[in-house]
């Protein structure tokens, strides 16, 4: 029977090589994904973009590319690390902390207007990807269902 100590020792080792895992991978959202205006719904006073595209990289990295309601162009990114808050590109003082599992991600976003939550879930036949965000900035409350379609081919998508 194995000592506490030594239990104790091998699961602070596990535990240290978790924590030093590379960035997360993007797996299933891997690619190209493209705003669905028709199928989105914002807050009321926060106009629709006029168009919006999601590149998920292999290593996890999103660029976020398009033309706010407003017509100005934006373009933004971050790569996500395991367990901790990252500073977004092209943003001011924007951190996420993101969590994927499967087929859903998940995101904390904080800067100084207020937090927000999102989680994003891909269909069952992985082609269209529905982003919930819902917080507040400025004081205001936001409520956002965003729907992207993928771009290009669909590779099979496990449920979870």
């Amino acid at each position: 029977m194995m000592s506490f100590c030594r239990r104790l020792s091998i699961l602070s080792v596990v535990f240290a090589y978790t924590l030093t895992l590379p960035a997360q991978s993007s797996g299933l959202f891997e690619g190209k994904w493209v705003f669905n205006p028709s199928e989105s719904i914002f807050s009321p006073g926060r106009p629709l973009p006029q168009s919006e595209t999601l590149t998920f990289a292999a290593d996890g990295t999103l660029t976020v590319e398009g033309v706010s309601g407003q017509g100005r162009p934006f373009l933004w990114s971050f790569t996500p690390e395991p367990g901790k808050a990252v500073q977004v590109a092209n943003r001011d003082n924007q951190t996420v902390e993101t969590k994927l599992s499967g087929n859903t991600i998940v995101h904390m976003w904080r800067d100084p207007s207020g937090t927000e939550y999102g989680e994003g879930h891909i269909s069952a036949d992985g082609k269209t990807m529905r982003y919930v965000l819902m917080g507040t900035v400025w004081g205001d409350h936001v409520y956002e269902v965003s729907v992207f379609d993928r771009v290009g081919a669909v590779s099979r998508v496990p449920m979870h």
